[in-house]
């Protein structure tokens, strides 16, 4: 009978320990052999598998670039292309571009290799080139034309960047004046949507995190400034004024190393590549009206030498023509009329000079 009683609490016991163990288990409790365990060791505040201290190392802000250009670009606009694709390790490359074909497919092409953001450049004349942002597929898009050009071979500046580093992106005030708080007396630059293009350079020449070809480090700044109606690009490293100010941050100074341009704004649309114009740039001239312009002037310039020169010819046909009339007619010798033809002829042409 005494056997038979201890069997029964020995087996409530385990049933008691098991239904502890099982309600531990549910609610994640950790038993008390771990938390002892745990306390000996190195990690007694259980740290090591915490979800909230863990940091995020997966790429999620997955934005890449098509990097491509037509045909007929010279040697700088591809040096230029080139420095653009070592600036953004998230790009992808495409062959040149034909000129007969629309720029829709540019976006099934951006489709076809993933990418969100389009850089395409355009050649005109194998002079003028112009830059299109777009983002993809639904827009917005802006068209640029690039002036002054200096690529990083053509700088020959001492910087020299970490390739595949990601860049800090930096713009004026100027970037933070929005469209809707445009007034009258605001200057016709400042009406650009620069809002809306901040955004867009921000996705675009912005390098994502945890890229699987960027290197985690800052150690160059992309600057946008606003200036006469243009959007000017430089590039700058951050570099420690001497060798031994690696880690001072207040003895840091931004060295240019380029490559550096103008863009000058031309359009917006909605869409890419396509759709309502949001902005046209009304003080815009392209290259060929300037063109124009001045061949007008100087043609301007030879209608008028031409047009002296046949009235001078008329007025000495004339003078001569009266001349020999009044010399046929007679009244005077032959040298009085030659002195005073010459003094008429003085007169008259000093006085056509004037005129």
């Amino acid at each position: 009978m005494r056997d038979l009683e201890e069997d029964i609490q020995t087996n409530v016991e385990l049933k008691s320990s098991d239904f502890e163990d099982s309600i531990q288990r549910s609610m994640n409790i950790p038993s008390k052999d771990y938390c002892l365990n745990k306390i000996s060791s190195k990690d007694p505040y259980m740290l090591e598998n915490a979800e909230y201290f863990k940091k995020e190392s997966r790429w999620r802000n997955k934005q890449r670039v098509l990097i491509l250009s037509t045909r007929g670009i010279n040697f700088r606009h591809r040096h230029l292309m080139e420095d653009l694709k070592k600036l953004l390790p998230h790009h992808k490359a495409e062959p040149k571009w034909e000129k007969k074909q629309p720029f829709s497919e540019i976006i099934e092409v951006s489709e076809l290799r993933s990418c969100n953001n389009i850089i395409f450049l355009e050649a005109r004349r194998h002079e003028e080139l112009y830059m299109w942002i777009s983002k993809c597929p639904d827009g917005p898009c802006a068209k640029f034309q690039i002036l002054n050009i200096h690529t990083l071979g053509e700088l020959r500046l001492p910087g020299n960047n970490l390739l595949g580093s990601r860049p800090f992106l930096s713009f004026d005030s100027s970037f933070d004046i929005g469209q809707d708080d445009n007034s009258v007396n605001t200057p016709q630059h400042l009406r650009i949507p620069l809002k809306l293009l901040k955004e867009m350079f921000i996705q675009i020449f912005g390098t994502p995190r945890y890229h699987p070809r960027s290197k985690p480090f800052h150690d160059h700044v992309i600057n946008f400034s606003v200036l006469d109606g243009k959007i000017w690009f430089r590039h700058y490293q951050i570099s420690p004024e001497t060798e031994y100010d690696h880690n001072i941050a207040d003895k840091q100074v931004l060295t240019e190393i380029g490559p550096r341009f103008v863009l000058e704004p031309i359009l917006i649309m909605d869409k890419s590549f396509t759709g309502q114009v949001i902005y046209k740039n009304p003080d815009y001239k392209s290259p060929t009206m300037i063109r124009n312009l001045l061949k007008a002037r100087m043609g301007s310039v030879y209608a008028r030498r031409v047009e002296m020169k046949r009235r001078r010819v008329e007025y000495e046909r004339n003078l001569t023509d009266e001349i020999e009339e009044k010399l046929q007619s007679g009244g005077l010798n032959n040298e009085l009329n030659e002195k005073i033809l010459s003094k008429i002829r003085q007169d008259h042409i000093s006085d056509f000079d004037k005129n």
